[in-house]
């Protein structure tokens, strides 16, 4: 397949905006915000930095949770860590707890 087929491909975002806790509350529109910016971190391969914006709020919100969930579960399927398998459990918990 070559380039002429008129096919066009996109990288994920290059600039991230930054991100700031405005509320102690995470209202639906910043909680949106918050997972397309992770997931765009995510497909960046800045792993770290999506984590760290998701687990905040992984107690209380319902998108940051699963997007916890997402990254614990990749990770454990990935490396095959023991240590890192049981932090996927406890994240799934945890998931379960804000959704229900």
């Amino acid at each position: 397949m070559s380039d002429s087929d008129g096919d066009e491909f996109q990288d994920a975002m290059e600039y991230l905006p930054p991100t700031e806790k405005l509320t102690d509350d995470m209202d639906l529109s910043h909680a949106l915000d918050e997972a397309k910016l992770a997931l765009d971190l995510f497909m960046n391969n800045r792993f770290d930095e999506a984590r760290a914006l998701m687990t905040p709020w992984a107690d209380c919100s319902m998108y940051h949770a699963l997007g916890t969930g997402v990254f614990h579960f990749l990770e454990a399927a990935m490396t095959f860590d023991q240590v890192i398998y049981y932090s996927y459990l406890i994240s799934l918990i945890v998931t379960n707890s804000v959704i229900v």
